[in-house]
């Protein structure tokens, strides 16, 4: 009876110190896991040198709003598919603080990435990129080639390079505009046109 009395005590007290460190590995687990989830969650902490270039590097299409909801772009960008997309608020920000910051030096727009984007977003950025610009600070932009988007904020650089095999694609914007003359026509409305200059109308 002694022997089965010590054995279950041996036993009892094995098995507690085993729930013991049963429930210590899984409070270590849990408290790994809420550091993880507030690594993640934590915005990256950006150490600005004393001199230093803001560098604009747009990619894919400049939005109002980026697609779908955060946790959809979070999977996407796991998976290595995102969308390439840029909102416009950000860019925004970005120069506006640059603009106001002693340590920001320059602007430097590398615009290869960048893809579709409105006019009326184009405009916008542009303006900033001028307001910059008039701060005293210089703007640089570089790029392989330049298509119409590209160029229309390179063109508020206070220099632009190309590479020397590289091309200027411009189509313009008017090109795109409505051609209404059917529906002027029909509608019987009458319209006049002014010139100004030999090329200008």
């Amino acid at each position: 009876m002694i022997v089965i009395t010590w054995i279950k005590r041996i036993f009892g007290t094995l098995w507690r110190v085993i729930n013991q460190l049963a429930r210590l590995v899984q409070f270590a687990l849990l408290l790994l896991m809420l550091m993880f989830i507030a690594v993640a969650l934590t915005p990256p902490q950006v150490r600005v040198p004393e001199a230093a270039v803001l560098v604009l590097a747009p990619e894919g299409t400049i939005v109002e709003e980026l697609s779908g909801d955060p946790l959809e772009r979070a999977f996407a960008a796991a998976r290595g598919s995102a969308l390439d997309e840029t909102r416009l608020k950000d860019m925004l920000d970005a120069v506006r603080a640059a603009k106001e910051d002693e340590r920001i030096k320059a602007l430097y727009l590398h615009l290869d990435g960048l893809g579709g984007a409105g006019l009326s977003k184009l405009q916008e950025l542009a303006d900033e990129i001028l307001s910059f610009r008039q701060s005293g600070k210089p703007v640089i932009a570089a790029g392989d080639s330049y298509t119409r988007n590209q160029y229309y904020l390179a063109a508020q650089a206070d220099e632009i390079y190309m590479h020397p095999m590289g091309f200027v694609l411009i189509e313009g914007y008017s090109r795109y505009m409505p051609y209404f003359k059917s529906a002027l026509d029909a509608l019987q409305v009458d319209f006049h046109v002014w010139s100004a200059g030999e090329y200008k109308s």
